[in-house]
C-alpha cells in the first residue's frame, strides 16, 4: 500500500475508534460503575436500575470531562491546511515560466508539525483520450518545499507558519506543464501535455503528529497557457463541461524526439552499441549493462548522466543524431571524449 493510502486508512480506523470509545465504550462503562456503586450502597434492585440510568450520562461526562482536559494537558498534535489563491499564487516569474505555489499551513497555536510531507498523490487524466503516459504513472511524488524549517533532516512546521510548496510549472505562453520535485524521475520527466484533455491533481499533506489533509486541482490549457484551480471552483466546474480541443492540435512532448533505442556506428575505434532512453527518464548503454544512467531534455538536446560517472550529449548537427560523450571528472562545456554519429533503431 503506498504511503498516501496507508496515511487516509489509518486517519479513517482512527476515526472509527474515537466513536466506539466515545458512544458504546464509555457509555457502557458508565452504567457498570454506578450499578456496582449502587450495590455497594446496599440499594435494592429498581433503585439500583434507577441510578445507574441517571448515573450514565453524569459519569460518561465526568470521564470525557477528564479525558479532554488530559489530551489539552498532554496534546502534541498539529493541524494542517491547503491554501491556495489563484491570483496570487499563480504567476509569470522572471525567467518566463508560470509558476504555481501552495501555501502549507499549520493552523495550530503551540504545537510544530512534525516531518512534514507534501506529494502529488495522483495526476489522472479526466477526459476520455489519455492526454500522456506520464500521468499513468505519476503518483506519490515529494513536491519541494522552499524556506522549510529543518530539524535533523527532518521537516519541522512550526505553529501559526507556512511553508510555500512548488506546484506545476509551465513555460510563458506554452501548454506544456511539469513538476519540481526532490525525485529525480518526476524532476526529469519532461512535460505533461495539457492543450488537449485536463488533469485531476490531488496534493496530499501529512505529518506524523497531525490528521492528513488533501485537495483536488484541475489542470488544463487555456489560450495556450497553463491554468489551475480547485475542483471546488466554478470555474473550474464549468472548464470540466467544456467541450475538448481535438487531439491532433497537442504539440509534441519535448521528449519524444529522443526517447527510443539508438545504436551507436563504430568510428574510430570506438564501440558499437544501443543508447536506450525511456519515457520514465532512465537510461540504458548495452556496452556497460551495470551502469544506470537519468536524462534530462536541454535546450535541444538530450543530457544523460551515467552512475559510473561519464556523461553523454544527444543531439542534431548537420541533420544526423550525435552522441558526444564525457569523461569522469569533466563537466557539460569541456570537449567531449569522443563523438559517435547515432541511428535510431526504434
Amino acid at each position: 500500500m503506498d504511503g498516501a493510502a496507508e496515511q487516509a486508512r489509518k486517519f479513517v480506523v482512527d476515526q472509527i475508534l474515537k466513536n466506539v470509545w466515545t458512544y458504546i465504550i464509555l457509555p457502557v462503562l458508565a452504567f457498570i460503575g454506578a450499578s456496582v456503586w449502587a450495590h455497594m450502597q446496599g440499594m435494592p434492585g429498581p433503585t439500583i436500575a434507577m441510578v445507574a440510568l441517571a448515573g450514565c450520562p453524569l459519569c460518561s461526562f465526568m470521564l470525557l470531562g477528564t479525558i479532554w482536559l488530559y489530551k489539552e494537558l498532554t496534546n502534541k498534535r498539529a493541524e494542517l491546511a491547503i491554501e491556495y489563491d489563484p491570483r496570487r499564487h499563480h504567476a509569470v516569474s522572471d525567467d518566463g515560466f508560470a509558476v504555481t505555489r501552495f501555501l502549507i499551513r499549520n493552523t495550530n497555536r503551540k504545537n510544530p508539525a512534525k516531518n512534514l510531507v507534501v506529494l502529488i498523490d495522483s495526476l489522472v487524466d479526466i477526459t476520455s483520450e489519455s492526454a500522456h503516459p506520464q500521468a499513468s504513472w505519476f503518483i506519490n511524488v515529494p513536491i519541494k518545499l522552499e524556506r522549510a524549517d529543518l530539524d535533523s533532516g527532518v521537516v519541522i512546521l512550526k505553529p501559526l507558519r507556512t511553508v510555500e510548496a512548488f506546484g506545476p510549472k509551465a513555460p510563458k505562453n506554452s501548454d506544456q506543464f511539469f513538476f519540481p520535485s526532490p525525485d529525480p524521475g518526476a524532476s526529469k520527466s519532461g512535460a505533461f501535455n495539457s492543450a488537449a484533455t485536463r488533469y485531476r491533481m490531488t496534493v496530499f499533506v501529512s505529518a506524523d503528529n497531525a490528521d492528513p489533509e488533501y485537495e483536488q486541482f484541475i489542470l488544463f490549457a487555456r489560450d495556450g497557457v497553463m491554468q489551475m484551480l480547485r475542483e471546488s471552483d466554478p470555474e473550474a466546474q464549468r472548464e470540466m463541461l467544456r467541450p475538448a480541443a481535438p487531439r491532433s492540435a497537442v504539440p509534441a512532448s519535448p521528449i519524444d524526439p529522443f526517447v527510443g533505442e539508438w545504436r551507436m556506428i563504430p568510428e574510430k575505434g570506438e564501440p558499437a552499441f544501443l543508447l536506450t532512453l525511456d519515457r520514465s527518464m532512465r537510461a540504458t548503454k548495452s556496452h556497460v549493462p551495470d551502469a544506470v544512467g537519468t536524462w534530462e531534455v536541454v535546450g535541444n538536446e538530450a543530457r544523460v548522466t551515467w552512475s559510473d560517472q561519464w556523461k553523454d550529449r544527444l543531439r542534431v548537427q548537420n541533420g544526423e543524431m550525435f552522441k558526444l560523450a564525457f569523461r569522469p571528472a569533466t563537466n557539460w562545456n569541456d570537449a567531449p571524449s569522443n563523438t559517435q554519429r547515432a541511428t535510431r533503431e526504434s
